[in-house]
């Protein structure tokens, strides 16, 4: 009996077959890239989140900073009144009593604010022969960019011109005296970030050392106001300066000196207090790492009480 044999795919049962595996392969690749894509996507988003909240971390603790050294401020001038009113006392305390007082004088030490567990720690400097920037004549601002640095007389009188318009655009606005910090002058684009915080060889001041905004003062400390900047609000000359610096370092100037120097130089000296009339404090925390915010605070005195009349974060890394 003969058989038939079995019958073989035709060709088009066969094509059929290799496009079903055709399409199932594309789909395997197509779900495969999709996941990929998906992976990457979750991966990112996680990745996105986790630095978003190590940023709010980071924001959160520096605002909490700000505070704690705000704060930090107003335990300074308390401190201050108190080193005032001790030192003013008649008849004066004996020497027991002061050792019992830790008094907060400029330019001796650091000091430290314990506000709860957060520790501020405080540097101290008298700022009572620095000029409000306020105070200053379009003619002074002239001197003072050529001391900062300013390549020529012009360019120096076209930055004083600019810093007159905008002080008296800001009078108009605000109805008062101009500038309400000095942390408007010191980000003001016009000048450069050397004008600013100087520390080059050949200017180590810069602007943020020779004036403030707040204190309504004009008027030269001979103990301590920098001897460039008296040549920019007087008529003073080398043989002046010669003459200071030799006063300088016999000592503190007496009333009766200042009065002698001071002759011929339109210039008005701040009469021998006790407690400064302006103080300037750096403010950090105790604890912070080398990179923390450092608040800087002016403080002017008024009754034999001091007030905060300017705070701003110093953004200059260095720290001077």
């Amino acid at each position: 009996m003969l058989t038939r044999p079995p019958s073989l795919p035709s060709c088009s049962s066969r094509s059929a077959n290799q496009l079903q595996t055709h399409e199932h392969g594309y789909i395997l690749l197509f779900a495969l890239g999709l996941m990929a894509v998906l992976a990457t996507l979750v991966l990112s988003v996680t990745v996105t989140l986790r630095l978003d909240a190590q940023l709010l971390s980071r924001e959160k603790t520096a605002l909490q900073e700000v505070y704690l050294l705000r704060g930090a401020a107003q335990y300074t001038a308390l401190q201050l009144g108190i080193t005032s009113a001790v030192t003013t006392l008649s008849p004066p305390l004996s020497n027991e009593a002061r050792r019992q007082w830790i008094l907060w004088r400029p330019n001796e030490q650091t000091y430290e604010a314990n506000l709860g567990s957060a520790k501020v720690r405080v540097e101290l400097e008298d700022i009572s022969g620095l000029p409000d920037a306020n105070m200053l004549s379009l003619q002074e601002w002239e001197r003072l960019f050529l001391l900062l640095g300013s390549s020529t007389p012009e360019t120096a009188k076209g930055l004083a011109t600019k810093v007159m318009e905008m002080r008296e655009q800001l009078m108009r606005t605000r109805n008062t005296t101009g500038f309400s910090s000095i942390e408007e002058l010191l980000e003001w684009r016009e000048i450069s970030v050397e004008m600013v915080h100087g520390q080059t060889k050949k200017n180590p001041l810069g602007l943020k050392h020779l004036v403030v905004v707040g204190t309504r003062n004009k008027r030269v400390d001979l103990n301590s106001t920098p001897m460039p900047l008296l040549q920019v609000l007087g008529n003073v000359t080398s043989e002046h300066l010669q003459r200071l610096a030799t006063l300088r370092r016999v000592g503190t100037i007496t009333t009766v000196q200042a009065q002698q120097w001071l002759q011929g130089t339109g210039l008005t000296a701040l009469t021998p207090d006790a407690s400064p009339a302006a103080v300037k404090a750096r403010l950090s925390m105790a604890t912070s790492q080398p990179q923390g915010q450092t608040l800087v605070a002016v403080f002017v005195k008024e009754n034999g009480d001091y007030s905060v009349v300017d705070q701003m974060i110093d953004k200059d890394i260095t720290g001077h």
